[in-house]
C-alpha cells in the first residue's frame, strides 16, 4: 500500500508528532509512506535521520489564500499516485485537498484534531470530498455528526496514541533545576506543554498563581511551548512580579525527557481537541489537572487517573492544584492509574492499527 500524508504546518507539536508516529508505525507495516510538507518544517527535519521509513515529498504551502496549491497537489499526485491521501493539517489545504485526489480517483482521508466551529454549509463542502474523516475525540466525533450532520458512515473515531517507555523513578529533579536554571530552593515543579496562544489559558492561570505562591513559596512553573502570546505573557509575568515563580523555557523537542522530571502537569486550557501532552504526562506518571472540556474528557475520569475541573472554574482549578501539592499520596494515586489507563485506551498500536483498517476499508470501497 501507498499513503501520502499532508502535514502542512511548519511546527512540531501534537498534531505533527502524530503524523510522524503514525507514518513511522505503517512502515513498519511494510507500508509504503510518503510525507508532503512544507521545506521550512520542524517534521521535515525529524524525518532526515528516518527516511529509511517514510518519503520526504517537498512542496511550499501559503495557506488558505495559495492559489497554486490545487495544481502543485495534483501533480505531485499524478507523479506518485498514492492508493490513498491521508490530509493531517487545516490552515487551507482541507478546503482544496480532498477534491483535488477525487479528480484523480484517488480515495482522500482527513483527520479531525481541532475543536472550533467552523460554518455548517461550507464545512460539509469540504468534508464531503473526502471518503472519510478521523475525529481524534469523541467531542469532535460529536460535533462532526451532530453539529455539522456530516455522514456517520464517513466518520471515525481513532484517538491519538503514545509509545513512550521511560519511567518516572529514573529521573532526578536537581537535573530540571539546573537546565532551565530555576531557584536552588525549588521543591515543587509545575509543568504547563501547550503552545503559547489564548486558548491554552496561561494568562488567568498566572493571575491565580499568587494564591498558590502565598501557600507554597518553593513552587515554580515551567512552560514548555512558543506562540504568538509570547511577550504579553512576558509583560504580564513581569507586572505580576511573577518571574522568579515562573519561566517561560519555549519549545523543547525533548519533551518528554522533562516530563518525569516535573511533580505535576497543569493544563488551564478553554479548548481542547484531545490534549497529546495530557496522554504524553499520564503515561509518563505525571498527575494532571485539566478542565473538563472537549476530548480532555476522554481521557482523564476525575479523582482516578487525574483531575477534572468544572469549565471556567478558575479557583477550583488552583485549589485542586493547591491540594495534590500538599498530598503526595492523591498524586501517586493519580500517577499509578494514569500510566494504566493511557497503556489501555490510548497505545500508539491501537492509533496506527485503526488508521490502517481505515485505510483498507476506504480503498476496497472505492477500488
Amino acid at each position: 500500500m501507498r499513503v501520502m500524508h499532508l502535514e502542512s504546518g511548519n511546527s512540531f507539536y501534537g498534531g505533527a508528532k502524530q503524523v510522524l508516529d503514525l507514518a513511522e508505525g505503517l512502515a513498519k507495516k511494510k507500508i509504503s509512506n510518503y510525507l508532503l510538507c512544507r521545506p521550512t518544517s520542524l517534521i521535515k527535519e525529524k524525518c532526515q535521520d528516518r527516511k529509511n521509513l517514510v518519503n520526504i515529498v517537498e512542496m511550499p504551502m501559503r495557506g488558505d489564500l495559495d492559489l497554486f496549491f490545487y495544481s502543485n497537489l495534483k501533480k505531485i499526485l499524478k507523479l506518485y499516485n498514492p492508493q490513498i491521501l491521508h490530509v493531517h493539517s487545516r490552515r487551507g489545504i482541507d478546503y482544496y485537498s480532498g477534491w483535488c485526489a477525487k479528480s484523480l480517483g484517488i480515495p482522500s482521508i482527513i483527520t479531525r484534531r481541532v475543536d472550533s466551529l467552523e460554518i455548517k454549509k461550507i464545512a460539509r463542502i469540504k468534508y464531503n470530498s473526502y471518503d472519510g474523516v478521523i475525529a481524534i475525540s469523541k467531542s469532535i466525533q460529536n460535533y462532526l455528526i451532530n453539529y455539522l450532520g456530516i455522514d456517520r458512515s464517513i466518520v471515525h473515531y481513532i484517538p491519538s496514541g503514545v509509545s513512550l517507555n521511560k519511567k518516572k523513578s529514573n529521573f532526578s529533579k536537581n537535573s530540571i533545576i539546573k537546565k532551565f536554571n530555576l531557584p536552588s530552593d525549588t521543591e515543587f515543579i509545575i509543568g504547563i506543554i501547550s503552545q503559547l496562544i489564548s486558548r491554552k489559558g496561561h494568562l488567568d492561570f498566572f493571575l491565580l498563581l499568587r494564591k498558590l505562591i502565598d501557600r507554597h513559596p518553593n513552587i515554580h512553573v515551567i512552560c514548555f511551548g512558543d506562540g504568538y502570546l509570547r511577550k504579553k505573557l512576558e509583560y504580564k509575568l513581569t507586572s505580576l512580579n511573577l518571574n522568579k515563580y515562573v519561566s517561560l523555557v519555549g519549545f523543547h523537542s525533548d519533551i518528554v525527557d522533562q516530563i518525569p522530571k516535573l511533580d505535576l502537569v497543569v493544563h488551564p486550557a478553554t479548548r481542547e481537541g484531545l490534549g497529546l501532552s495530557i496522554i504524553e504526562s499520564l503515561s509518563l506518571g505525571v498527575p494532571v489537572v485539566a478542565y473538563s472540556i472537549g476530548g480532555i474528557k476522554d481521557i482523564i475520569i476525575d479523582k482516578v487517573n487525574g483531575i477534572l475541573i468544572p469549565p471556567y472554574d478558575k479557583l477550583k482549578f488552583i485549589s485542586s492544584i493547591d491540594r495534590l501539592i500538599s498530598n503526595p499520596y492523591e498524586r501517586n494515586y493519580l500517577s499509578i492509574n494514569g500510566c494504566k489507563s493511557i497503556k489501555e485506551k490510548f497505545s500508539i498500536d491501537k492509533m496506527i492499527n485503526g488508521n490502517l483498517e481505515i485505510y483498507n476499508k476506504i480503498i476496497s470501497n472505492c477500488s
